[in-house]
Order: structure tokens, then sequence, then C-alpha cells
């Protein structure tokens, strides 16, 4: 029996897409004789995609070394590559909840009880009272009286302390979930937002914005040069940095309004709002500027890696746009750039067609 997730990872994509991806990861999967179960099949949709290049670099790793892609292993593969979020903290988090719950249910239950006790005795002691005329029998009564509301008194007590100490509790409960839907929204790799967090973040913007405020909200995806030159001349750990270093240089330059996100493989895209058209490509150029004069070694033999570039494609939301529009403007501008040598920064030429080249 599969172990319990609490969660799985969500792909778009169209039809076709997810019909060559699937096509691609049941050969794969049938190639190295792995096992076909949900796991692996997240794992190798993944590998498949090509967009994840830690994943990518242990599966060939374990491949290499025929090692059998146990449950273990492919679990450990599922959490660390796929799912941002912990599994464990979900289902510890969902485990001190009920915990929290049923215990403050508990304790509520009973001192419901006690409550209806007392009041039961406070009733029947009222009726005696109308019918006594011994001293001693009064005094008696009015004594256990006493006793009943401070053990009442008591439970009260204890009931705030517990409820007091749940919400503790809870509240310590509240970061956590606030700090893993943080992971679950960030890329592992580069600290930057994952594409499902973008995608959101992009939904919401076009709901909230008017006509007036269109012109003022600019997109730019930005692709680091012959990447995969870097990954097979240098290996897939150096790659890894270069996406790092590439990611942190983003968001000291980026303003804190703007919107970045890892959206594949080396493909980041960043989402400007209140930022004009001419502002967002004095903020690109400037950032791919950066980037190419970046002196980028190796730092376990202290060896260059040689210039790295990026090839920037921007557009500006217009009126209508959604959110296939509005990215599939920019990444028009960015095959452009691409396709007229790279190292460059293009407007989408539904606006003023304009091309930054060093």
């Amino acid at each position: 029996m599969a172990a319990q997730i609490s969660f799985l990872p969500v792909y778009e994509g169209s039809l076709e897409e997810h019909r060559h991806y699937l096509k691609q990861s049941l050969f794969l999967m049938g190639k190295y004789n792995i096992a076909m179960h949900p796991i692996n099949y997240a794992i190798f949709y993944d590998y498949a995609i090509g967009h994840n290049p830690s994943l990518i670099h242990d599966v060939d790793t374990l491949i290499a070394n025929k090692q059998r892609f146990d449950y273990g292993i492919s679990l450990n593969l599922f959490k660390t590559h796929i799912c941002n979020s912990t599994v464990e903290c979900f289902e510890n988090i969902n485990s001190e909840l009920n915990r929290l719950i049923s215990g403050i249910s508990v304790s509520v239950s009973q001192t419901s009880e006690k409550t209806t006790l007392a009041t039961q005795n406070f009733t029947a002691t009222s009726q005696s009272l109308k019918q006594l005329d011994d001293p001693q029998k009064l005094q008696l009564l009015l004594s256990n009286m006493v006793l009943e509301t401070q053990q009442l008194t008591e439970t009260s007590k204890q009931l705030k302390s517990e409820l007091e100490q749940a919400q503790k509790e809870m509240d310590q409960l509240k970061n956590e979930l606030t700090h893993i839907r943080t992971v679950a929204k960030t890329d592992a790799l580069t600290g930057l937002l994952n594409r499902g967090a973008f995608e959101e973040a992009m939904s919401e913007l076009l709901e909230e914005t008017d006509s007036c405020s269109a012109n003022q909200t600019c997109l730019a995806i930005l692709d680091i040069d012959n990447f995969k030159r870097i990954n097979d001349k240098f290996g897939h750990l150096v790659g890894d940095k270069v996406l790092k270093f590439f990611g942190s240089l983003l968001k000291k330059n980026a303003l804190k309004n703007h919107i970045i996100a890892r959206y594949g493989g080396e493909e980041i895209i960043m989402l400007m709002p209140e930022t004009s058209l001419g502002e967002a490509l004095n903020l690109t150029e400037h950032i791919r500027k950066l980037l190419e004069t970046s002196q980028l070694k190796r730092t376990d033999k202290a060896e260059s890696i040689g210039k790295v570039t990026v090839s920037v494609g921007i557009t500006k939301l217009k009126a209508g746009d959604t959110t296939e529009s509005f990215i599939g403007r920019a990444d028009q501008a960015l095959y452009q750039a691409k396709n007229n040598g790279r190292n460059q920064v293009v407007i989408d030429n539904f606006f003023e067609p304009q091309t930054t080249q060093p």
C-alpha cells in the first residue's frame, strides 16, 4: 500500500503536450525497468518535460549507477524535486491540529458535564433551603454550595488555561503553515516564485487591472543563452549555480512590486505592474548588461565559465489580454531576440518595434 500523500503537483499544458510527455515518461520507465506506480509516473513525467535540472541530474545518476528505484528512493525524489513543500510538514500539522481539536473537545465536554451537574445540585439545594429550619443542616448545605462553586471555578480556570495553551499551539501551527505556503510557492533552486505561484499572481492582476492601468503593466521573459552548453560542458551543478546567480541578480534589481518567477528550466518571467514600457526596457537592459559583464567562475576550480548572456522579450498589457495572450507576445519577442543573435532585449512588435544590443 502506498504511503499517504497529502497532495500532488498540478501540471499545466495542452492535451497534446500531456499526451507527448506521458508517452515519453512511459517509454523511459519501460526502458529502465522502473516500477509503474503513481510516484514514478510523476517523477518521469517531470523528467520528460526537461524543466527540472536537479531532478534530471539525480535520476541520471541513479540510472548510470544502475541503482534500483525502490519506493523509498522514488518517494525521496518526489519530495525533493517535485513537491516544493515537505509532505511530512503537512502530515505533522494535520496530526497536531487533530490532537488539539480532540483535546479541546474533551475538555469542553468534561466542563459541560461538570457545569450541568453543579447546576442540578444548586437547584436541589435551593429546594432544600426552603424546607430547612435547622441551623446546623443549613450550614452544611451552604458549605456544600461553597465547595461546589469552588470546584466549578477551578474547572473553568483549567478550561481557560487549556484553551490559552491550545491558542498558542494553533498560532505556532499557523506560522508553520504560512512558512509552508511560502515554500510551496517558491522555486527551490533560485528562490524565485515557481510557475504555479506566478500564474496565480498573473490571474489576480488581470482580474484587478482595468483598461486605464493596463498601459502601466509590462511583462518580460528572460532566457539564458546557450544554457544547455553550460550544463553539457561544466555539469548541472554549475548550471544550477548560474541560475541561482541570475535569480539573485533579478531580485536585487527589480522593484518591490515586481513579480519574478522561474517559469521553466533557464527561463525566468517578470511581471512589472506600475511600470511603463520604457522603464521595463531600461530595467531589463540593465540586467542584461550586468549578467554579460559578470565574471562567473567555478568555485571548485576557480575556472572561468566564460561570458553568460541572456535574451529578453518584453511586452505591455493591453485591454482584453488573457494570461496566454500576454505571455504569448512576450514569448514571440523573446523568440525574435534569440533569432536575431541572442544577448539582446526585444519589445513585442505589437507596440513600437525596438531592439537593444550590446
